[in-house]
């Protein structure tokens, strides 16, 4: 049988809102016991108080301070965004591969846009939308998905954060509470960039930059 404590740290370790809400001191803790009474009561098996349950959630706001990652420690040498792309996803064959290949050689001769992503069982290609009849040419196979108004957010940083665990998850977090959806994600070694709707480029381009570039 979990303790309270236990019960309340599986809980919040599992909810990036209640984790982001404690941390910054944004929650009401009086409103959030009330809220989690009953889950906390299931995975107990007990009655719980609220003025238990809003201790535990004090004490465990201060811990958050502590521990937690903040945005402020984190600075991006340089924010870019690039619009009008479009992605394409094929099931991984031979024939996919090299028509995806074949695809990228005239795109750079064209010196245009492409990434390519590869999995155990797809390929991923994001690409300026005006390539699509060349996509069509190349790659034969039908696309298994396609996302079209594609923009991307691209973010340059120190090598120093390399060994600094949070960082991609602290930018993640600030699209979720724009409610941003994430189409697609790429990263080098001291990049990442974030594929998302056109219409959410100008939000996530400025959150960022305000965040992140100083």
């Amino acid at each position: 049988m979990l303790k309270l404590a236990d019960a309340l740290g599986e809980i919040v370790a599992g909810n990036p809102l209640l984790q982001f809400g404690l941390q910054h001191r944004l929650l009401n803790l009086s409103k959030t016991a009330s809220y989690l009474c009953p889950l906390i009561a299931v995975k107990t098996k007990k009655d719980v108080q609220e003025s238990t349950v809003h201790m535990a959630l004090s004490r465990l706001q201060r811990s958050s301070r502590k521990k937690g990652l903040h945005r402020e420690e984190y600075e991006f040498k340089q924010i870019t965004m690039q619009t009008g792309l479009s992605t394409y996803t094929f099931t991984r064959t031979e024939a996919a591969h090299a028509g995806v290949h074949k695809l990228y050689d005239e795109v750079q001769c064209r010196n245009g846009y492409m990434t390519i992503s590869q999995g155990a069982h797809q390929i991923t290609i994001i690409i300026e939308s005006g390539y699509a009849a060349s996509v069509k040419k190349h790659v034969t196979q039908r696309p298994r998905f396609i996302h079209e108004n594609v923009s991307s957010v691209g973010i340059t940083f120190d090598e120093k954060y390399l060994q600094i665990p949070g960082l991609i998850y602290i930018v993640m977090q600030q699209l979720m509470l724009l409610n941003i959806n994430i189409i697609e994600v790429s990263s080098t070694c001291t990049e990442l960039v974030v594929y998302i709707d056109d219409a959410d480029i100008q939000s996530a381009f400025e959150a960022l930059h305000y965040l992140f570039v100083k």
